[in-house]
């Protein structure tokens, strides 16, 4: 399979994610890669598998199912690599982003266990896709349109503005958290033209 076979797929495999990611195609023999490969793909699969499994990264299928399988949106993987500092392939880099929002679909493991009734455990008060969606859109609105947040500058002063705003009403939240809900909003903002 060539690679722009993968990079036309609206889900990824883990395992297939993980191999692009390392800059290597998934349907390589992983025996004879060279090593500096090797350590970067099982990097990779590593850091792939804990953001599905602490809720980072939305996936189809499983959580106690084979994580290989486990399906992921390319631009999602993409877009978490980006925000980790991960130096991904220029091809990978490439991926568009989805006509539907990312944040619709699939689920995190924290969404799982509060659907599960099984466990016979109480309902999780975590958001539901919708609810987070229209959350940030509400957080980003505020941002942009309030605080004149510009979401393309690579430096901005607002996320501590906000973290001191948030102070002086007598709510705490750390600068890294708002500046980290602040990038996830702003995906939701319509592309410029």
């Amino acid at each position: 399979m060539r690679l722009t076979e993968y990079l036309g797929r609206t889900t990824w495999r883990l395992f297939e994610a993980a191999c692009l990611l390392a800059d290597t195609l998934p349907n390589q023999s992983i025996d004879f890669l060279p090593a500096e490969i090797k350590g970067r793909l099982d990097y990779f699969y590593a850091n792939l598998k804990d953001a599905t499994d602490w809720g980072q990264l939305r996936f189809f299928g499983s959580r106690t199912g084979n994580i290989a399988q486990r399906r992921l949106i390319p631009w999602n993987v993409v877009e978490w690599a980006k925000a980790r500092g991960d130096e991904i392939p220029e091809a990978i880099n490439a991926v568009p982003k989805p006509r539907v929002d990312p944040n619709a679909v699939g689920v995190t493991l924290a969404e799982e266990a509060s659907n599960s009734k099984e466990c016979g455990t109480p309902q999780s008060d975590s958001l539901g896709a919708r609810e987070r969606e229209s959350l940030l859109k509400m957080v980003i609105a505020m941002a942009v349109c309030g605080y004149k947040y510009d979401p393309s500058a690579e430096r901005s002063k607002i996320p501590q503005e906000i973290a001191d705003d948030l102070e002086k009403s007598g709510l705490s939240l750390d600068v890294d958290t708002v500046r980290k809900y602040l990038k996830a909003a702003a995906v939701l903002l319509p592309e410029k033209s």
